[in-house]
């Protein structure tokens, strides 16, 4: 485990890049606390949203728990609104590239979610491996999209820097 911030930030970026996002996620996820994690989390999942234009009030409602400690318990039914919007998107055969972007940005918006969730230190938590997935979600965004500032932007945000 890298000893600093700048250690783990090269680090994390040495395994994005390699394309161990998994790890990427975890590495970041082990040194944030869960609140922090919250706000790690809802950057991403905005930074999505902003660069692709996304209108999805699920998503939107992800977006806002995350501002309020106080609702963070709703996070786990907004969590399920997702995640069956999603799932009635993975349904459709042939996707079109805006659906394929939405389904891929609720798949985030669901693991954020679960961060929101768990950070309420709450009897049912999720696994703690859905916050390490947020970057393999946005590493998925981040070759659809397939720009390279917003790449940048999202490393950065990934590295909380």
């Amino acid at each position: 485990m890298p000893n600093s911030d700048g250690e783990l930030r090269n680090k994390a970026i040495q395994l994005w890049e390699a394309g161990q996002t998994l790890e990427a996620g975890r590495l970041i996820c082990e040194d944030l606390s869960p609140e922090a994690r919250v706000e790690w989390a809802a950057n991403i999942l905005r930074l999505v949203v902003e660069r692709a234009g996304i209108e999805c009030p699920s998503i939107d409602h992800v977006l806002s728990i995350a501002k309020h400690p106080l609702e963070w318990k709703t996070a786990h039914d907004a969590n399920s609104v997702a995640r069956n919007q999603a799932s009635e998107l993975c349904e459709i055969r042939v996707r079109s590239a805006e659906q394929n972007l939405l389904l891929s940005s609720l798949t985030l918006a669901f693991l954020v979610a679960r961060v929101i969730y768990n950070a309420t230190d709450p009897s049912d938590p999720f696994d703690e491996d859905n916050g390490w997935s947020i970057a393999s979600s946005l590493k998925k965004i981040v070759e659809m999209l397939d720009d390279s500032e917003f790449s940048q932007s999202s490393l950065s945000a990934l590295c909380g820097t």
